[in-house]
């Protein structure tokens, strides 16, 4: 039995791991990225809801999700067109200035 799991193991991590020829996957992420946002833009629109939050919360989300879409929304777009202040606060706010630094040992302790 231990030799008949083995076998169905390394078979099935080699399908996945084995390289295929002649496709890309490469290409082949980025049409999944690329379509994603509409994927669950039309799966979030046909849910149904009953309660205002329910009806907002996938307002929002569909907001965002279709703001995706039209825009790469790149990370780098996004800080370059931000004013020069909020940078700062936002460095100011991820990089502390120094470590905390732990108190001196008290004499007796030595």
């Amino acid at each position: 039995m231990f030799l008949l799991r083995s076998a169905f193991w390394l078979t099935a991590a080699y399908l996945v791991l084995a390289p295929h020829a002649g496709t890309d996957i490469g290409n082949a992420a980025q049409a999944v990225s690329k379509s994603a946002p509409q994927i669950a833009v039309a799966g979030l629109s046909s849910l149904p809801c009953g309660s205002l939050e329910c009806t907002t919360g996938r307002a929002a989300a569909l907001g965002v999700l279709e703001s995706i879409g039209k825009d790469d929304g790149t990370l780098p777009t996004v800080i370059a067109s931000a004013d020069p202040a909020t940078l700062t606060l936002m460095d100011a706010a991820v990089v502390p200035e120094s470590a905390p630094v732990p108190p001196k040992r008290p004499d007796w302790a030595s």
